[in-house]
């Protein structure tokens, strides 16, 4: 019963607070990762990195989850070599807190992150809810990919239209 209640106040609060979002970022959160202008246009940095290590905490009575990462390649801002990345929710003692639509993050896994500041000087947290943070995987051809609004897209297509963002941005 008290799981129950706690996974429909949990849906109730994450319904609330895409509702409470402007259109733009509701758009973005749309099919879960969006098109790539709204979040260059928020996003503060903009990687390719892989996952180091994870931990989550209680912090002021929420679960929080911090990946370390390894950068790859920078195409917007100046992220340190190894940073970290912030996401509500993960697992803390016999306690797991999960958000809808967030992605999961494994060891070593590679993603693209569209990042803003979330506090320390080398931590951030993705754009849009969880839109800014799009996991890289191999397709039936072992070639990298990533899903933007249902549809697998080749990474190197989608850095350069990355760059073409940004450069439009500036």
């Amino acid at each position: 019963m008290i799981k129950h209640t706690a996974r429909t106040l949990l849906a109730v609060v994450a319904g609330v607070i895409v509702l409470a979002l402007p259109l733009s970022a509701q758009r973005m959160i749309e099919g879960n990762h969006a098109a790539v202008e709204p979040l260059v246009e928020r996003a503060q940095t903009i990687a390719v990195a892989s996952v180091v290590s994870s931990r989550s905490e209680m912090v002021r009575g929420s679960i929080v989850t911090f990946h370390e990462v390894q950068l790859e390649q920078s195409l917007l801002g100046r992220p340190a070599r190894r940073f970290t990345i912030v996401v509500p929710g993960g697992s803390y003692g016999n306690l797991r807190t999960q958000w809808p639509g967030a992605p999961s993050l494994a060891l070593n896994q590679r993603f693209v992150l569209f990042g803003e500041q979330a506090g320390g000087a080398n931590a951030l947290r993705p754009v849009g809810l969880f839109s800014g943070l799009i996991p890289v995987e191999a397709d039936a051809d072992n070639r990298a990919i990533v899903r933007l609004q249902g549809r697998a897209e080749l990474v190197a297509d989608f850095l350069a239209k990355i760059r073409q963002a940004v450069a439009a941005r500036r």
